[in-house]
This record gives structure tokens, C-alpha cells and sequence, in this order.
């Protein structure tokens, strides 16, 4: 005989007319709470099977709302049996926590003691109409007494009458869910496509949409470089921010971001450290702990562009299959959004490059053959012909007449064993070199002749301190030195970096996001001459050697930026401490940026009255700039602005923190450089002296260039420079102090006033 039914027909039609609802929380809460009154369970709640999924999830024990979805696999060891079963299932002695531990924690169930009810676990499914669907299963727990086939009937006539509204109800949800979900990512693509003309600014906002559309704690952003076959990540997420720092760069094959980018598919880790592919070493490096990812790749039609990682989802366990549908669907967006944001980039690089080629070809006039021939004709013979002491550390290269500058270049190459050594054209040398000098433009101090007192003082330290001979540098280096130091300046336009990106140039547009504008200008501007037909010096070089010079003029000529200078003191101190290794490729790198600035800042080293006619055009330049800076409308900086530097004082400050501690390494590295360094301190000693003057005459508030005019103060301050020990005590900290760290702060307010050669070149306090 059949068990009979005690449900009093009044409370099922209280219960239907109750769940009149379209909130699937709702309608569960009065389901639940109407089985456990019927039955005597302590513990009731339904897991509903998702097709689009094909998985189970709980939202509801008893009237408790879980914080977020439990979801359980559809093959669950439990309940994976019971779905498409329409026999109920009775698990006696199953504790509930063996189900789930939220939705123990949920029904208030102690884990330890859940087992002692004896009523163990009753679960009984339904189906949609047709019985080929999995629909929901009604479990039920807690009760004293085991759980009888009563119960499992009168559980089924319940979801006879509650089913249907309780179905629709969460294909409702589900169906505003997918909704918002649009939405959001309408609002996503609508955001970082607003960004698509700066790939920085976009790769932050995608890091940023992604980790909030996901619930992620962090973003990474890698992208793809076909050409070194490397992943590389510029931008990293930094708690609720996203920081710039120098670039990192990866294999592609490494860990979880490399199988993605190779796979092109998207992975969900729950366990990092549990998984073989997971880069701990990234973890070591920043001290963050990942304890799950979602990794999902970002393309086009045809390849993977680049790969997003999100680590830690903060509202939840772990990421989940709704978070892996958000990623997917926001990758299609992110990838739109590169391809459109490369192509822009791609279609604003060649305007500005055709914009600037067209300033540089009305700006500039072709070399004519009359004039290489001419160069090439004259009898450039030994160094000695332009001066007795043209090889002397105090000669002044300015000194000679400035229609012989080019000739001298030629000689240069020529003594030092270049032009034979590389089988160089001598009428490709002048073609050169000329097309050098009509490169530069005339500012007052960063034009040709700055690159020729520059190039002089290489050739000094080439021959001077014998650096091939010693095998301090190999004749590749030697030559990659010397064109450097000719080019390191194509095209300045007698204004700082700071002054390029301000004022929106093309130049800055072209080069800001790599740092270093002008420098980056410069090196190109080296490398048109050489693609100018008759101009290329390297050309008989084999293709390795041909692209390690270039590669080394580059390095070089970046190493003019005073940035890049501060930031390797540290370790060009300690190379000079411990001894300079030629086998340490770093070391050689380091020797060459020393070797660069110490060129570029030569003009501290020549005998007084030289110097201070070098800082005179210095000031002229930075003056100008910082004229049209208040025509600009902005408040020029002191050594800008020609009301209120005071010259002496900046100079000092200027050789204390930069030129001494350079020629001080120069020193320790090459003996045969002490006499350089001794007479940049007798310099100092002369900026020092006129400083003093001044200040017994209450004349600090001397104006502009006013101090480079008075030859009664310069007799004055030649006739006292070491008189006292004054003058002697004030003289630049002994070699070896540390610029990159203690002296900085000092060195910002004054730093691109007083450098000759490279701070109109990239300003430190920028």
C-alpha cells in the first residue's frame, strides 16, 4: 500500500500563491522553510542544475542566502547520481558537510556532530516535461528519524505545484545576469576605447576594467613581441593603481602566461602553487602571494596579441565560470581595441616622421660634391699641423679656425688608425662628416662645434690613456666612441627634453613614451646620415660588427642623458673601487657611458678662461629657452631665467655634484687623467673665487651673462685663485662620493643651468 499524503491542501495553496514572485531567493526562502515545517528537517535547500554551464549550484539554505553561489560539479560523488534519476535517493549516515562545507555553515550544522542525527541526507529531483532535462534537486537533512518514502512523495508534490515558477524564475535571473553582464561590457569597450591613441594609458584601463569586471585583487598585462619572441609587460597593477616601471620581459614559454599565449586559451587555476606551470619567482621578486588566476589571451582574427592575468579573486574562493565568460567576452573587446590602438600609433608615427622630415629637408641643404671634393683634397697630414698641442689635455679645440673643424675630424679618424683599420672611403669620410655638421643647427651652444670639442676630448682619451692599446676598448668600441661623441647631438634645438614634452612637440611625441627625447632624436637623426647614400663610415663592416656598432653609438648617445648618468654612479664607483675587468661585458658598458659623459662635459676641464667662454654660450641657450618659456606663460627655473641666476653659484653646485665625481672615476680608472681632474678643480676654485667677490660687493644679484663681460673681474679672480686656503678648502668633495644618492636632492633646482653638454639634454629634476 502506498504511503498516503498528510499535506493539508490549504497550505500548498497559501505556499503557490506566496512564491508569486520573479526572485529565485524568494521563492527558494518560502520553499524551504514550507519542507522543513512539513518534514521536520532542520536543514532544506535546492541545487539547481544550469544548462549553459552544465553544473550545480546553491544559493539558498533554509532562508539563509549564501554570500556567493556554491557550485558543485554535475558528476558531484553525491548528488551526480540523483540528477537524472526519478527515484529518490536516500543517504543515510551522510554527514551534510560531506555535500558542501558552505552549505553546512549555512544550516548552523556542526561538522563534527552532523553524522548523529541518523536522518542523514534525502535528496529528490525534478525535471522539465519532458524528463530529458535536468531540472532541480530538493535535499533535505537534520532530522532525528530517517527520512521515509513519505517524505521523498510529498517533497515531489510540493515541486509539482512550485517548480515551474521556481524554474522560470532563475532562467529570469540568469537572463538579467547575462544582461547587466552586456552592459558592463558595453560600458567596458565604451572606456578603453576612448584610450586607443595611447597604448599605456589603454593597457592601464584594461588592466583596470578586467579586474573589476572579474573581482581580481591583481592585473597583469602582457603583450606579445613576435620579433624576440618574448612576452612583455610595461604596466603592472599596484593595488588600486597601475605604475609604470621599466619594462619586463619574459620567454615565451614562461609559465602560465607563456601556455596561454602559445595555446591561445584561457586557464583557471584555483590552486597557483599547486599548479606545474605557475612562475613563483615573480612572487619571490614583489613579495605577493597568488593563490589563484584567471589567465585568458587577448586576439585578433589570426594570432594572440597578448595575455591578461588576473591573480586573487577578492569576493569569492576562486575565479568562476561566470568570471571566465566575463574574461572571454571583455578579450574580444581588449582585442579590437589594440589592433585599433597599433594601427593609430602606426598612422601618427609616420605623419609626424613625414612632418619632421619635411622641417629637416627645409632646415637642412644637401652636402655638394664641390664640397667633399674640397674636403677631400686638402692635405689633412698629421694632428700637430693645426696645433703644436693638439694632443694636449688643456687644448681648446675651438681655438682653431672653424672652417679647419671638419679637416680636423678627418685627421682624428685618420691618426687613430680608423680609416685604414675599417677600410673607410676618405671621400666617404668627408661626405660624412660634412653632412654631420650641416645636421647640427646653431643654437648658441649645442651646434657643430659642441660636437667637435666633444669628438676632440674622445680622441684625447683614445690615445692619451692608449684605451685600444691596453685593451680597455677593441677598435670597434674606438670607433663607435668617436662617431658617437660627432653625433651625439644631431639637430638639438637649444631646448631641455622637459621643454620638448610641455610644449607638445613632434619630437615629443615621437620619443617621450621612451624616455629620453632628445637623445632618441639624436640617434636617429646619426642613423639617416648613414643610410644617405655616400655617407655610410661602416659600411665595409661585416653584418654582426655593422650592427654592435650601431648599436653602441646608440648606447652611447643615450649615455648623454644626465638621467641615465645618475642612475649607473653607484656602480661606476664600485667599478672604479674594485678595478676595471675588460671581460665583464657590463663593465664595458659602464666604461662607455663614463667615457661619453666625461666627452660631453669636456669643456670643465680646459684651462679657465675657456671654460667660462663655453658657459657663456651655455647661458645664452638657457636663457633663450627660458624667455619663451614665459612668453608660454610659465614660471622658467633659476638657471632659465636670466633675472635671477646667479651664475657663479650654479656653476659651483654644477661641478661639485657632476663634473668633479666624473673626472675623479677618470682618475682612479687612468692615472694619466689625474692632470684632467686637477684642473676642473682649479676651475671650481675660479667659480668659487668669483662667488666670494661678489658677495663682498653685494653683488649676488648680478644679472644674466654679466659676470662672462667683466675682464677687471676675471684679472681679479686669476690673480687670487690660491692665495688662502679659503679657495683651497672649497674645492669638490674628494673622488669617489656618491652623486646618484647623497647629492641628488641638492643638484635638482640647479642641474640643467650649469651642464654644457648634456642637461639641456634630459633635466634630473624632471
Amino acid at each position: 500500500m502506498a504511503p498516503q499524503l498528510t499535506l493539508e491542501p490549504a497550505r500548498l495553496l497559501q505556499l503557490v500563491v506566496s512564491i508569486n514572485t520573479h526572485d529565485p531567493i524568494k521563492i527558494q526562502c518560502k520553499v524551504n522553510q514550507f519542507l522543513r515545517e512539513e518534514t521536520g528537517a532542520s536543514a532544506v535547500f535546492c541545487v539547481i542544475y544550469c544548462r549553459d554551464r552544465e553544473d550545480l549550484f546553491c544559493q539558498v539554505v533554509n532562508q539563509t542566502t549564501l554570500p556567493l553561489e556554491e557550485r558543485l560539479p554535475a558528476d558531484h560523488p553525491l548528488l551526480g547520481g540523483a540528477l537524472r534519476s526519478p527515484s529518490p535517493l536516500f543517504l543515510p549516515g551522510v554527514r551534510l558537510s560531506e555535500l558542501s562545507s558552505a552549505v553546512a555553515a549555512a544550516a548552523g550544522v556542526d561538522s563534527d556532530s552532523d553524522s548523529d542525527s541518523g536522518g542523514g541526507l534525502l535528496v529528490v529531483s525534478a525535471s522539465w516535461g519532458d524528463a530529458t532535462q535536468p531540472g532541480l534537486l530538493v535535499c533535505l537533512a537534520g532530522r532525528a528519524a530517517p527520512f521515509a518514502m513519505e517524505d521523498a512523495l510529498l517533497v515531489r508534490h510540493v515541486l509539482g505545484h512550485v517548480f515551474g515558477t521556481l524554474m522560470h524564475a532563475v532562467t529570469s535571473a540568469e537572463a538579467q545576469r547575462v544582461q547587466l553582464q552586456c552592459r558592463s561590457l558595453l560600458r567596458v569597450a565604451q572606456s578603453i576605447f576612448r584610450h586607443i591613441g595611447d597604448v599605456t594609458v589603454l593597457l592601464r584601463d584594461i588592466m583596470t576594467q578586467a579586474r573589476n569586471l572579474t573581482g581580481a585583487e591583481r592585473c597583469s598585462l602582457f603583450l606579445v613581441d613576435k620579433r624576440t619572441n618574448e612576452l612583455v609587460a610595461k604596466v603592472f597593477d599596484v593595488a588600486d593603481d597601475a605604475e609604470q616601471i621599466e619594462e619586463i620581459r619574459l620567454p615565451m614559454v614562461t609559465g602560465i602566461v607563456g601556455s596561454v599565449a602559445a595555446s591561445g586559451e584561457l586557464l583557471n587555476i584555483r590552486d597557483a602553487y599547486a599548479h606545474p606551470l605557475f612562475y613563483r619567482q615573480m612572487d619571490e621578486n614583489t613579495g605577493f602571494r597568488t593563490r589563484n588566476i584567471l589567465c585568458f589571451p587577448i586576439k585578433d582574427d589570426k594570432e594572440v596579441l597578448g595575455v591578461a592575468e588576473l591573480c586573487n579573486k577578492v569576493t569569492g574562493p576562486h575565479f568562476t565560470r561566470f568570471d571566465e565568460e566575463a574574461a572571454r567576452a571583455f578579450a574580444i573587446y581588449c582585442g579590437i581595441a589594440l589592433v585599433n590602438s597599433f594601427m593609430y600609433r602606426k598612422i601618427m608615427d609616420t605623419q609626424e616622421r613625414v612632418q619632421l622630415s619635411n622641417e629637416l629637408m627645409m632646415y637642412h641643404m644637401q652636402v655638394s660634391r664641390e664640397e667633399t671634393d674640397q674636403l677631400c683634397a686638402e692635405n689633412t697630414g698629421s694632428v700637430a699641423r693645426y696645433s703644436s698641442s693638439f694632443t694636449a689635455w688643456e687644448y681648446f679645440p675651438r681655438d682653431l679656425e672653424e672652417r679647419r673643424w671638419p679637416a680636423a675630424v678627418l685627421a682624428m679618424y685618420e691618426d687613430l688608425g680608423l680609416v685604414h683599420r675599417f677600410g673607410i672611403e676618405r671621400s666617404t669620410l668627408a661626405r660624412f662628416v660634412l653632412m654631420v655638421r650641416k645636421g647640427y643647427r646653431d643654437p648658441p651652444y649645442h651646434n657643430f662645434s659642441h660636437a667637435y670639442s666633444v669628438a676632440h676630448f674622445a680622441y684625447l682619451m683614445l690615445k692619451n690613456l692608449q684605451l685600444v692599446e691596453s685593451r680597455c676598448l677593441d677598435d670597434l668600441e674606438s670607433l663607435s666612441l668617436l662617431t658617437a661623441c660627432l653625433c651625439h647631438d644631431l639637430d638639438h634645438r637649444g631646448t631641455t627634453n622637459s621643454f620638448q614634452v610641455a610644449s607638445r612637440s613632434v619630437l615629443a611625441s615621437l620619443y617621450s613614451s621612451e624616455g629620453s627625447v632628445m637623445e632618441q632624436h639624436h640617434f636617429a637623426q646619426s642613423v639617416c646620415i648613414l643610410n644617405t647614400d655616400g655617407c655610410n663610415i661602416l659600411s665595409e663592416l661585416p653584418p654582426k660588427d655593422y650592427t654592435q656598432c650601431l648599436d653602441m653609438v646608440r648606447g652611447m648617445i643615450l649615455a648623454t642623458d644626465l638621467s641615465r648618468h645618475l642612475s649607473i654612479m653607484t656602480e661606476l664607483e664600485a667599478m672604479a673601487s674594485g678595478g676595471y675587468r675588460s671581460c665583464e661585458p657590463r663593465h664595458r658598458r659602464l666604461l662607455h657611458s663614463l667615457l661619453m659623459t666625461a666627452a660631453d662635459l669636456s669643456d670643465q676641464t680646459k684651462r679657465w678662461l675657456s671654460s667660462k667662454k663655453a658657459a657663456k654660450l651655455v647661458y645664452r641657450e638657457f636663457f633663450s629657452q627660458g624667455d619663451m618659456e614665459k612668453q608660454m606663460g610659465n614660471d622658467p627655473s633659476e638657471m632659465m631665467d636670466r633675472e635671477r641666476a646667479f651664475i657663479p653659484k650654479l656653476q659651483i653646485q654644477f661641478l661639485d655634484d657632476i663634473a668633479l665625481p666624473v673626472y675623479s672615476l677618470m682618475g682612479s680608472l687612468f692615472p694619466a687623467c689625474e692632470e684632467v681632474y686637477a684642473q676642473t678643480k682649479a676651475n671650481r676654485r675660479c667659480w668659487q673665487r668669483m662667488a666670494d667677490i661678489c658677495s663682498r660687493r653685494n653683488a649676488t644679484n648680478v644679472q644674466s651673462i654679466d659676470v662672462f663681460d667683466n675682464e677687471r673681474l676675471d684679472e681679479e679672480v686669476l690673480a687670487s685663485d690660491g692665495e688662502s686656503n679659503s679657495v683651497q678648502c672649497a674645492t669638490a668633495p674628494p673622488g669617489g662620493s656618491t652623486v646618484a644618492n647623497s647629492r641628488l636632492s641638492s643638484l635638482r633646482p640647479y642641474v640643467s643651468g650649469v651642464l654644457p653638454c648634456c642637461v639641456s639634454k634630459n633635466e634630473v629634476m624632471e
